[in-house]
Parts: structure tokens; C-alpha cells; sequence
């Protein structure tokens, strides 16, 4: 993020949320993907390639239930340095 003499730019916020929207995208096309495979594909049921797939589909649950979490956290951390560099006083050199 760019700062600028009295901190975060408000110019940076858009940028800040369509990155978090391009997360969840990638998020949900991995997840797409790998439930794709692992119907479509012939594996066997307890295969190391089948285990891969279930594993990769609930990293990628857990992951996108920590979304929210993370926007907000984001969100607060935005606002806070909002808020600070508007009563920031002393002089940067």
C-alpha cells in the first residue's frame, strides 16, 4: 500500500477489496475444479490421487470460511490506519 504524508490513501481501499474478491474467486475455481476431478476421474476409493482431491477440497473449505474473518480484520486494519494518520501531528521527515 502507498502512504502517503499522513498515512494510508484512500485511493488504496478498492484496491484492497478486489484483491479479497479475487481470493475468493481462486478459492472457489480451486474448489470447482477438484470436485471435478475427483468425481469425473476413476479412482479408487482410498487411492493416494483421491485422497490428494479430498484433501485439496477441505483445505480450500477451511480456507474459504476464514474469508470473512479476513475481511474484516482487513477492514478494521484500514480503518484504523485511516484513523490514525487523520490525527497523526508531528512532522515526517
Amino acid at each position: 500500500m502507498k502512504m502517503n504524508k499522513r498515512g494510508i490513501a484512500l485511493s488504496e481501499i478498492p484496491s484492497v477489496a478486489i484483491v479479497l474478491m479475487l481470493a475468493a474467486v481462486v478459492i472457489s475455481i480451486g474448489a470447482y475444479v477438484l470436485t471435478q476431478i475427483n468425481t469425473t476421474a476413476a479412482f479408487a476409493a482410498s487411492s493416494v490421487a483421491s485422497n490428494a482431491t479430498i484433501d485439496g477440497q477441505t483445505a480450500l473449505g477451511t480456507l474459504a470460511s476464514w474469508l470473512p474473518v479476513i475481511a474484516v480484520v482487513t477492514a478494521a486494519v484500514l480503518l484504523i490506519a485511516l484513523l490514525v494518520g487523520a490525527f497523526r501531528t508531528e512532522k515526517m521527515v
